[in-house]
């Protein structure tokens, strides 16, 4: 995909999306000079722009800087776009049976999110909670969820509630809970 954006670059070479999103895959490929380079440019182009921003933070979080990552999400005015793409990324890492890769993505989506963010956090708690129950952690997971409900908005807390009750039904049990 890479050597795809590269021709489009040759073509419209101030595409900001574009660029970000060379930047982000270069620095998922470990080539963080190139990436870095292609962030400067960007900032030469639009100093102001919150995709530059967005970009940095999807970086820190691929590279584990939870502390920079959390510094630039608490300055965006839409942290749902970056938190939506961990998600997707530990979503991903699942299906591919990569699940404690995905769970170490959620991990550190939590250690990132600004602490105004509490909505988003539970999200992120249940979301986790899915991941550990995937796993077979089910403790794990009622864990995450009694973390998350006070968090959580209404309707989250009644999609919640009865998994909670499932998994202390299994654990009562001795049993293992199973999820699609």
């Amino acid at each position: 995909s890479l050597k795809c954006f590269e021709k489009a670059q040759t073509i419209a070479p101030q595409n900001l999306d574009r660029l970000c999103q060379m930047a982000e895959i270069h620095a998922e490929l470990g080539h963080d000079e190139a990436s870095d380079d292609i962030l400067v440019k960007v900032e030469d182009i639009d100093p102001d722009s919150d995709r530059v921003d967005e970009s940095k933070a999807k970086i820190a979080l691929g590279k584990g800087d939870t502390d920079t990552a959390k510094g630039i999400l608490g300055s965006l005015k839409d942290v749902e776009k970056i938190i939506s793409y961990m998600n997707n990324r530990a979503i991903a890492l699942a299906r591919c049976k990569m699940i404690q890769e995905g769970i170490d993505e959620y991990l550190k989506t939590l250690e990132s999110i600004p602490d105004d963010k509490q909505q988003i956090r539970a999200v992120v708690h249940y979301n986790l909670a899915l991941a550990y129950i995937r796993s077979g952690n089910i403790e794990a997971a009622k864990g995450q969820l009694e973390t998350a409900i006070p968090l959580m908005s209404e309707p989250l807390k009644q999609r919640t509630e009865p998994l909670l009750a499932k998994i202390h039904s299994a654990l009562k049990r001795g049993a293992s809970l199973q999820i699609e």
